[in-house]
C-alpha cells in the first residue's frame, strides 16, 4: 500500500524569502552607494574620464599632428 503525501514550500519559503529580499535589498543599497561616491569623485574632476592610457593617447595625438606640421612638403 504506497501513501502519497503532497509537500509544500510554504514553510521552506517563509524562512529563505526574508533572506532573499534581506540580501537584495543590501546590494542594492551597496551598488547606489558606490554609484552616488563615483558620480561625485567625477564631477569634482571636472572630466569624464582621467587616467594614464587617456593621456598618452591623447599626447600621441597631439605628437602626431605637430610632426605632420613640422614636416617639409
Amino acid at each position: 500500500m504506497k501513501k502519497y503525501v503532497r509537500a509544500s514550500y510554504t514553510v521552506e519559503a517563509s524562512f529563505l524569502m526574508p533572506i532573499l529580499i534581506f540580501l537584495t535589498a543590501f546590494v542594492m543599497t551597496q551598488a547606489l552607494e558606490m554609484y552616488r561616491e563615483t558620480s561625485e569623485k567625477l564631477g569634482e574632476m571636472g572630466e569624464t574620464c582621467v587616467t594614464e592610457p587617456v593621456t598618452t593617447v591623447r599626447r600621441l595625438k597631439h605628437a602626431k599632428e605637430i610632426a605632420g606640421d613640422l614636416e617639409w612638403k
